[in-house]
């Protein structure tokens, strides 16, 4: 574990390393609130048998309860991804997850700076254009900022999709529980 508050990339893959620590974070980030350690292991269960939860042996949901229990759950909590109630023994996903989806982030251009200064630029120049004898219409100048806004749209959109996102990442954890991880628990 690393020597400050934040989480190093090393621990970070290292969490991920396992799929059922992935798949036992995409069961919690799913949910608005806590899960049963129980149902958490019975779709993992159903996600590696690749079977209905309904149809998976209490056998198989012990095992794969047993190892949550004593491998998983206990690294989770020493990063402090998850928060666990041994009383209820309900898991809850914490804030700190985020810092696992800020080490895959990249930075990001200053979109709204860019909009406001062709936005800015444009009225500048319009004011400008309008005001004197200048031989370009305030048309030509609307044109050219309309112009600028969409380049800069085209350019953001075609940015941010090419940057892996939360959502991203999730859908690649998803994969791993197939159509069974799409269901909500009972």
């Amino acid at each position: 574990m690393s020597t400050s508050n934040e989480l190093a990339t090393d621990d970070v893959f290292d969490v991920l390393s396992n799929s059922r620590r992935r798949q036992l974070l995409y069961i919690l980030e799913r949910r608005s609130g806590p899960v049963e350690l129980r149902e958490a292991a019975r779709q993992i269960a159903a996600s590696e048998a690749n079977a209905d939860p309904d149809e998976i042996a209490s056998t198989d949901v012990r095992r794969i309860y047993i190892s949550l229990y004593q491998v998983h759950v206990p690294k989770l909590l020493e990063h402090g991804l998850v928060e666990y109630g041994e009383d209820d023994r309900e898991l809850l996903i914490t804030d700190r997850v985020d810092e696992l989806f800020a080490i895959f982030s990249v930075d990001r251009p200053p979109w709204p700076l860019y909009y406001t200064a062709v936005v800015v630029v444009g009225t500048l120049l319009l004011v400008v254009v309008h005001g004197s004898d200048l031989p370009i219409s305030a048309t030509a100048v609307t044109i050219v900022v309309l112009s600028g806004v969409l380049a800069i749209s085209l350019a953001h959109r075609y940015l941010e999709r090419a940057r892996p996102t939360r959502k991203l990442l999730l859908a690649s954890w998803s994969t791993e529980l197939g159509s069974v991880g799409e269901r909500e628990p009972k």
